[in-house]
């Protein structure tokens, strides 16, 4: 077997809130919990945060890249999952107490 087969592994795609097809493969996981340790145990609410979103919001700068935020009143943190809508994968996600700022493209009621 081929290493690099295995880093491309697709471990699941889902349809984002705004119906976008978004896939997480081993590298981006890699990379994710390597520049955020704390996103390591957030591995199935990324799903959620993208399938379930309390605010999404258009980057200031790249109109393909979309931040879907997730508040967690139990840990008092948003799950802030950043994607390239385009070519429809993950960049980064990360933890923090308030919402990116932005222009607000849709937020829970």
């Amino acid at each position: 077997t081929r290493p690099f087969l295995k880093f491309k592994m697709i471990l699941w795609e889902v349809f984002t809130k705004r119906g976008k097809r978004i896939g997480l493969n081993a590298e981006r996981w890699n990379h994710l919990v390597l520049r955020h340790p704390e996103m390591n145990e957030y591995l199935e609410e990324i799903k959620e945060v993208l399938q379930n979103p309390d605010i999404i919001i258009k980057d200031n700068f790249e109109d393909n890249v979309i931040l879907y935020h997730k508040y967690y009143k139990v840990k008092g943190i948003y799950i802030v999952i950043i994607v390239d809508e385009e070519k429809g994968f993950i960049l980064t996600s990360y933890t923090t107490d308030t919402p990116k700022r932005g222009i607000i493209l849709w937020q829970k009621k």
